[in-house]
């Protein structure tokens, strides 16, 4: 089976900062918009058994009616793949929030619940275990401790959270945990978000764990091309192992450089 794994798009961040245009942010959310349209269409061609997307979606306190709309649009172009939607610290199932006010097309699947919570398809073998903010922060310890069973199908698990050895200095505590709090055998995939970049946290012949990163890059500090990832898992048969391999696709045009320069040789911040 085939999955297609994103994850912090931020749709309508402002963009705002000293000396950018303002028509700089008009832009960015346009091709924040084009990123994730290519990622569903890449699902939609590859006719996926599902889309992952583990969290900050969009930033709650800004996002707009229009990009509801552009959402609910997208999701309904790709049916009958699959669309399931692990909120994150900035777009958390709240009672505001448009996962909860708005209607969704029959494809989304949206975990509501700051708990392992199971969705079961009813096309393939495939299980994806789900953990959703339901406020604003999720209190230490809540988000490990999955037990996936060995049951013949593939298990994956999705969510927003920050796995301690590899959250870089500067991220919230979001759903602190350890990658060994999700050492479960009958567990083949985790499919994270909150951490900007495209990292493999561990990859063995029958469980992966990955974060996807953006698809398109959000701020200036995160050079090098964007992914998302396909994701194939072959389940365990006739007392086999399942197997499971991950492919990164570039996902944006786009790509941040971090360059050093020797100012020494200038004595004012105009002559730099």
């Amino acid at each position: 089976m085939r999955l297609i794994h994103t994850a912090d798009l931020h749709l309508d961040t402002c963009f705002t900062g000293p000396g950018l245009p303002a028509e700089y942010g008009l832009k960015r959310r346009e091709r924040q918009r084009e990123a994730l349209a290519a990622v569903l269409r890449h699902a939609w061609e590859r006719q996926a058994d599902a889309v992952l997307i583990a969290g900050d979606l969009f930033e709650l306190d800004h996002v707009t009616g229009g990009t509801v709309a552009f959402l609910r649009e997208q999701f309904a172009g790709i049916a009958p793949v699959p669309v399931l939607i692990a909120p994150g610290n900035k777009d958390p199932y709240l009672a505001e929030s448009p996962y909860a006010a708005e209607e969704w097309p029959e494809n989304v699947h949206i975990f509501k619940e700051s708990q392992w919570t199971p969705w079961v398809s009813g096309e393939s073998p495939l299980t994806v275990h789900g953990f959703g903010f339901d406020a604003r922060t999720v209190p230490e310890g809540r988000f490990g401790g999955l037990r996936a069973p060995r049951d013949g199908r593939a298990h994956v698990a999705l969510g927003h959270a920050g796995e301690r050895a590899h959250l870089p200095k500067g991220y919230l505590d979001a759903a602190p945990f350890s990658l060994s709090e999700m050492d479960s055998p009958g567990l083949h995939y985790l499919a994270l978000g909150h951490v900007h970049r495209c990292l493999t946290l561990r990859e063995s012949p029958g469980f992966c764990a990955c974060y996807a990163g953006p698809p398109e890059p959000l701020s200036f500090g995160e050079p090098g091309p964007c992914h998302f990832l396909e994701v194939e898992i072959t389940p365990p048969a006739n007392g086999g192992g399942a197997a499971v391999s991950v492919t990164r696709r570039q996902s944006s045009k786009r790509v941040h450089v971090s360059l050093e320069l020797d100012c020494s040789a200038h004595g004012s911040a105009p002559d730099i």
